[in-house]
């Protein structure tokens, strides 16, 4: 899954209020803006190669 935030302290609010649901496994920052790949915690399924 793939979350677009505005800026770090809007991830930041995110990544606190979802930690114990999901795991992020990649950060980018694209023209300004914070790009988080992430998948559930529940799940044992490794990200897909790009």
């Amino acid at each position: 899954m793939t979350e677009t935030f505005s800026d770090w302290t809007s991830y930041d609010a995110w990544l606190v209020k979802n930690y114990e649901q999901y795991a992020v496994y990649k950060l980018d920052e694209k023209d300004g803006k914070v790009v988080a790949e992430y998948r559930d915690k529940s799940t044992t399924a490794t990200p897909e190669k790009k």
